[in-house]
Order: structure tokens, then sequence, then C-alpha cells
């Protein structure tokens, strides 16, 4: 499993394209393939870091609580995240969508590494190149963002928080409400991987 400290992991169905939901600072990937179920597949958005515990660790300490707790309220929160993306892809704009994404990743700590082309921002999003070029164009020209050969840097990100729809914004609020567990249970992690290395 990989419990993630830095970046944003996007997560997939199968070989789908579309993202349709991010793993990010705080948040646990790889509890469905560690009990055997699980449809979805993550790739990195932007650079990434965090640990890796291997899954026969994790069983054997499943009966410590901090541990159940996270994984019980990561798998919560991302049943609420898949539920908001799919409302967020049928009922947001293009422009809404981008301006999110955007900020998404340049808040998962990817500020100085948000190496993104369009067309992958095309692919993520279910948009057309095209689409996603004209937002990224009046994003640009309203000065919130500086496009630039497969780089976005964001130059105002109040606006940009304005312009994007409020789906992260709800997210968010859940994440935090359990900042402090998590903080906990990322030392404790920390703990049982180096448990691990050292044999």
């Amino acid at each position: 499993m990989f419990f993630s400290t830095f970046g944003a992991l996007g997560v997939f169905v199968d070989d789908g394209p579309i993202c349709v939901d991010t793993v990010l600072p705080g948040g646990v990937w790889g509890w469905g393939h560690t009990i055997g179920r699980n449809p979805f597949r993550a790739s990195a958005l932007t650079l990434c870091e965090g640990f890796h515990v291997p899954a026969a660790e994790l069983r054997r300490n499943l009966d410590e609580l901090w541990l159940t707790r996270l994984l019980n309220a990561n798998e919560t929160l991302r049943a609420k995240r898949l539920a908001s993306e799919a409302a967020c892809n049928a009922m947001h704009t293009c422009l809404q969508r981008v301006a999110k994404w955007i900020l998404r990743l340049w808040r998962s700590g990817s500020a100085d590494n948000l190496k993104i082309t369009q067309s992958f921002m095309a692919e993520i999003t279910g948009f057309q190149r095209t689409s996603v070029n004209a937002a990224c164009g009046a994003l640009q020209d309203r000065g919130v963002v500086r496009v630039q050969r497969g780089r976005v840097t964001v130059v105002n990100e109040a606006l940009l928080s304005r312009i994007a729809c409020g789906c992260d914004a709800m997210n968010s609020a859940n994440h935090h409400a359990n900042h402090s567990h998590r903080v906990a249970a990322n030392s404790a992690v920390a703990t049982l991987t180096e448990r691990c290395a050292n044999g």
C-alpha cells in the first residue's frame, strides 16, 4: 500500500483515460488490492512521495486502532469523492473543471513541479483538447495562470479558486476534518515502514 505525503496520484477505471479520483497528501492507495478487490488503477499525475508498506505487514497490524481508523476513513472519503467527481463531470463547465484540476494539482504540493500538458489535461477530464486549450487561454487572459509548453504556473490562486467549481472545497472540508488523525497516522506508518526495512 502507498501512503501519500506529497503530490497527486490519479485514479482511473481499468484502462479508461478519465481520472475519477485523486490520492492527495494524507491519502492512501492500494487497500482494495490488498483485500483482493479493486477495479481501479492509479498513476502519478505529478511528482509523488510517500511510504510503501507491504500488504502482509499491514494485515499483521490490522489490530492497531489507528490503522483501521485510517483505512476506514479513507474508504469513506473515497466513496464521497467518487460521487462528487461524477456529479462534477456531469454538471460543471470545461472552464470550471480545468480551473479545479489546476488548483488541485497546484495545492497537492507540486507548485514548483506542475508539469502537465493541455493534451493530458484533456485526457483526464474527458474534454476535447480544443476545449481545454480555450479554457487555459481564458484563464491566462484573466491573469490567473501562466501557460507554457508542458507547464502551468498559478499566478492568482484566489481568483482561480473562485473560478473553479466548489467540489474540491467540499472534499477539502472532509479531508481536513481528519487532518490531525492523518498526521499521527503518517508518523506511525513511517515507523511501520522502517520496521519492514529493518526486517
